[in-house]
């Protein structure tokens, strides 16, 4: 007995270990595609900073008042540091997670009020005050920020008809769907496909959000589902690990 059980429990150990490797591996490559996504967004990010740099140049130049100048220009170097940061904090967290509990509608408002709505759009807010998720904050703040910037814009794109975007949560005993739906100017197929390989870009974005959402919520164990059809809207269902208890 000994002799059977001996061999079947080193190719146990072995087994595991090869799991162990197998997961490390998805998350380094994870962490590579959350990086490159990250720079590009940094890269475009940079070319506003510089523009509002060249602003705020202009501005005192011309003899604008200097607390508004120095207050603008602490608030600018405040959010350059900040993407500058961002690529690899990203990285780090999902190479090492470290999953905490967090309430998901405390960020839900955080992400909302990093957003710019313009005239025409608004957003309807249905989320559980009581949820808790089991997840990295960072990773899950980017990916929700990501998600609802495409959104906006994509409501944007209409002009003044604008459209709405509902946010709703839903749970079971294990995981949380936050389901992110707009009105906006939607995709085809083909569009979408396209989106969650990185290759699409809009006014004023990347093209790599939806990639970079996508990555940061499979890192976490989570589900990303995204459908959209032309001209009626787009539909993005998140579903994240939930927290025991």
């Amino acid at each position: 007995m000994r002799q059977m059980l001996g061999p079947m429990y080193l190719r146990y150990l072995e087994s595991q270990q090869r799991a162990q490797d197998i997961k490390q591996q998805a998350n380094s490559d994870a962490a590579l595609k959350a990086m490159s996504a990250m720079i590009n967004q940094s890269g475009h990010r940079l070319k506003g900073l510089i523009q509002e740099l060249r602003g705020l140049q202009n501005l005192a130049e011309g003899g604008q008042d200097v607390e508004q100048v120095l207050k603008r220009l602490a608030n600018t170097i405040r959010g350059g540091a900040e993407f500058i940061e961002r690529p690899l904090r990203i990285a780090q967290s999902v190479v090492q997670l470290h999953p905490v509990p967090v309430r998901l509608k405390p960020l839900i408002d955080l992400v909302l009020g990093e957003a710019f709505v313009p005239q025409g759009c608004r957003i309807s807010c249905r989320i559980d005050e009581e949820c808790l998720l089991h997840i990295e904050e960072d990773l899950t703040r980017e990916a929700f920020h990501n998600v609802t910037k495409n959104a906006i814009g994509a409501m944007a794109e209409k002009g003044e008809k604008g459209g709405v975007l509902e946010i709703t949560s839903s749970s079971d005993e294990h995981t949380v769907q936050v389901v992110f739906k707009d009105s906006g100017v939607g995709m085809t197929h083909e569009q979408v496909e396209a989106a969650r390989r990185g290759f699409v870009k809009t006014a004023g974005g990347t093209g790599c959000g939806v990639l970079l959402a996508e990555v940061l919520v499979k890192a976490q164990g989570g589900k990303f589902e995204m459908h959209s059809t032309k001209g009626v809207g787009t539909r993005v269902s998140i579903t994240l690990p939930r927290e025991k208890g």
